[in-house]
C-alpha cells in the first residue's frame, strides 16, 4: 500500500504497522522516521486532548505494545525515571 491509497483510519493504521522507511520497501528499517511520526501523534495529542482523554486508557494498549513504550521512554536520556519501577509496584 502507498500513502496515497491511505483514505480510512484503518488503512492508517495498517499502513504505519507495516512501514519500513519513508523510501518503501528494500530500504533499511528507518527507526528515526518512524519516531518523527510517533512524536507528531504525541505533539497533536499534546495540542488538542483534555484531561479527561488520559482517565481510562487500560484496554488501549496490549503487553508487548507497553514494553515497546517503555524502552522507548528508558532510552531517552532526558528520562531520569526507570519505568519498570512505576509499573511493578
Amino acid at each position: 500500500m502507498e500513502f496515497k491509497d491511505i483514505d480510512t483510519g484503518d488503512k492508517l493504521v495498517q499502513f504505519l504497522e507495516n512501514w519500513i522507511a519513508f523510501d518503501g520497501d528494500g530500504y533499511d528499517y528507518d527507526i528515526n522516521g518512524l519516531l518523527s511520526i510517533l512524536r507528531a501523534c504525541l505533539r497533536n495529542l499534546s495540542k488538542h486532548s483534555i484531561e479527561a482523554d488520559f482517565d481510562d486508557l487500560d484496554d488501549v494498549f496490549d503487553e508487548p505494545e507497553i514494553q515497546i513504550l517503555i524502552k522507548l521512554l528508558n532510552g531517552t536520556k532526558r528520562s531520569s525515571f526507570d519505568y519498570h519501577t512505576k509499573l511493578d509496584q
